[in-house]
């Protein structure tokens, strides 16, 4: 009770469990007093009258009855997730406990990893942020689009649309997105045009390699780019390491444009970062090194690239590799010092690339 006492005192407290219960007793008791109908009862974004306490949404259904549904089916699959990840984490801690040793060692491990892959976002990009390496303000960049998305909507999100690499047009009504609509078409249907890079929008064959939705895919990305940012860094200087980024991300780009789907939507710096993959292996050759365990870390990254499951870009993955070993071949010239033949060459990749896209551009019109 003393316990309860101290707690009441604190109004943080007080209104956290207000929050909490009221939301509780809507979700039970709201059905009650309210239509749960999903139908259409009005025309489409009618505004609060009627009966409809806060109005429709853009199919005509009543946007009470929209949260009363949203809120319910929250509150089932919060508790059915506590009690699954409550049972399942109890089993795995009481045979791992009875096992020992590396059973349990591995068990731990993968426990923490699930448990911090949100938070070592934030963990890498304030380690980032007191190095000395430049090159990875890259992290600060894509950390901060990804943010962004995820604070207007995740995968919904219209940022998504403006600099995720479409070839084609999409068109985005309500929360669903259309492909190869018109403008005109488009704003007849009452929706938000963007164009792909078909139609103009060049900027996405780079800041899609800035673009995340899922903090999974963020998280290992950020963190290959942890490790091999500094050192490429270190051996390129600034300028040719940033070169080397963008220009793996737009050889990536590249590949994509080619060989997938017109249709598909390609985000992620997963093809930048193969290509830094790539860069230290060349550089490792170059300079003696071994090169047996980054030979078997690429294999690794390029058997997952294949076998990890759908929604992965091959065609970014390997166009980005492509890329990055000839533009580190290119900068190991001259001794490895950034000459005028280096940036010569460098630039002449690059409008290559964009030469590419641009035939790639003018057969899909």
């Amino acid at each position: 009770m003393k316990l309860l006492r101290n707690l009441l005192k604190s109004p943080m407290f007080v209104i956290g469990a207000g929050l909490f219960f009221g939301t509780l007793l809507l979700a039970l008791v709201g059905p009650l007093f309210a239509d749960m109908s999903l139908d259409r009862v009005a025309e489409s974004y009618a505004p609060p009258g009627d009966g409809l306490l806060l109005g429709a949404d853009n199919l005509g259904r009543n946007y009470v009855a929209l949260l009363l549904h949203g809120l319910r089916n929250s509150l089932y699959v919060g508790f059915l997730a506590g009690i699954v990840a409550t049972t399942f984490g109890t089993l795995v801690g009481i045979y791992g406990g009875f096992k020992g040793g590396l059973i349990d060692d591995l068990l731990s491990v993968t426990t923490n990893l699930f448990i911090v892959i949100p938070q070592l976002i934030l963990l890498i990009l304030i380690s980032a942020s007191m190095q000395e390496g430049r090159s990875l303000t890259l992290i600060a960049l894509n950390v901060a689009v990804w943010l962004g998305i995820t604070l207007t909507g995740g995968d919904s999100s219209r940022l998504v649309d403006q600099l995720a690499l479409h070839a084609n047009a999409t068109c985005g009504i309500g929360d669903a997105t259309y492909i190869r609509v018109t403008a005109a078409a488009c704003a007849a249907s009452g929706g938000v045009y963007f164009p792909g890079v078909s139609q103009g929008a060049w900027w996405q064959i780079l800041t899609s390699a800035f673009t995340h939705i899922s903090p999974v895919h963020i998280g290992f990305n950020m963190l290959a780019l942890w490790f091999l940012g500094p050192q490429l860094e270190r051996v390129l200087g600034l300028g040719r390491f940033v070169a080397l980024y963008a220009l793996s991300a737009l050889a990536g780009s590249a590949a994509v444009y080619w060989l997938a789907d017109p249709d598909s939507t390609t985000v992620g710096a997963s093809g930048a970062v193969f290509g830094l993959m790539g860069a230290l292996l060349v550089i490792a050759w170059r300079r003696g090194g071994d090169l047996q365990n980054l030979l078997m870390w690429l294999g690794i990254n390029i058997a997952f690239t294949f076998f990890g499951g759908a929604g992965i870009s091959w065609q970014g993955h390997l166009g980005g590799l492509a890329g990055g070993l000839a533009i580190a071949g290119i900068s190991m010239l001259d001794r490895g010092r950034a000459s005028a033949r280096t940036w010569l060459l460098l630039g002449l990749v690059g409008l290559a690339l964009v030469a590419v896209i641009a035939v790639r551009v003018l057969g899909l019109a």
